[in-house]
């Protein structure tokens, strides 16, 4: 890919019916070496989601952001030595409890 340009993958797919009736898609992305998904209360779970259904993409993912509302933080977090190119973890969130 050259210098400039961004790589995006939308995720999800599936749509609801928002109040106007219009449907609404998954909205998150993998955009290059980065995903950003603290913003999205299932954002684990589309993670998840992306990781296994590319995985390939995903691993190469250097920049992430995860909530520490999630409920399923802990699984995602098992998944993260498979993340051999990751240079940054945020966990953005009021509250993180590590039962290790």
């Amino acid at each position: 890919m050259s210098a400039g340009k961004t790589r995006r993958f939308s995720l999800g797919g599936e749509a609801s019916a928002g109040a106007s009736g219009a449907p609404a898609l998954a909205a998150s992305c993998l955009a290059d070496n980065r995903l950003n998904l603290d913003v999205y209360p299932d954002g684990c779970h589309r993670f998840l989601r992306l990781f296994e259904g590319r995985q390939g993409e995903v691993v190469r993912v250097e920049f992430l952001r995860l909530s520490t509302n999630d409920r399923l933080l802990g699984t995602t977090l098992g998944i993260l030595p498979h993340l051999k190119h990751l240079k940054s973890l945020v966990l953005k969130g009021k509250f993180l409890v590590w039962l290790g």
